[in-house]
């Protein structure tokens, strides 16, 4: 059953609402998923006083959840909407396993993090819904794989920040 829903939505996003404009916007908004940005951002941070402690949270949830994501995809081994129908159309170039996002876990631990650091959690997490729902557009994941995704990355930003916190505190004690 939960494979019919997912096919129904994936036919939703990548089918029912196509248009000219998000075909050239989708593939762009998913490219910032791929960690290069986050990367950037997380170098930027290192390079500032006030945010290096920022910047290594960062960089150590990108290489976090790279491992995570690849563990789970490894034990689930679910397929890629277009690999498993052919009425999907992949929009991005895509290999491996679907589930979980790892453009959703990557963006939403992100988001996670820097809301931690500056606040603005509409921002932040709009930004990783909007890379979520692209890799959903775009053809290469089912809705479920972004929303796993998401609650992995979320999980793991969390687990990050208050480890970070806590061993901040403790070196300002010491």
């Amino acid at each position: 059953m939960i494979d019919q829903i997912d096919h129904r939505l994936a036919l939703f996003f990548n089918h029912d609402i196509r248009n000219p404009v998000c075909d050239l916007a989708m593939p762009l908004i998913t490219s910032v998923g791929d960690g290069s940005v986050f990367v950037i951002v997380a170098l930027f941070l290192l390079l500032s006083k006030r945010y290096k402690y920022w910047g290594v949270t960062l960089l150590a949830g990108l290489t976090l959840t790279y491992y995570v994501t690849e563990m789970l995809k490894s034990i689930i081994g679910r397929a890629r909407p277009f690999h498993a129908y052919a009425d999907i159309q992949a929009l991005t170039a895509a290999s491996g396993h679907s589930m979980p996002s790892g453009h959703a876990m990557l963006s939403f631990m992100a988001a996670y993090v820097l809301s931690s650091a500056f606040g603005k959690p509409a921002l932040f997490y709009g930004i990783a819904a909007l890379i979520a729902v692209s890799r959903v557009y775009v053809g290469v994941h089912y809705l479920s794989d972004v929303i796993a995704g998401a609650l992995v990355g979320i999980a793991v930003g969390f687990v990050l920040v208050r480890s970070a916190r806590s061993a901040l505190a403790h070196s300002k004690t010491t």
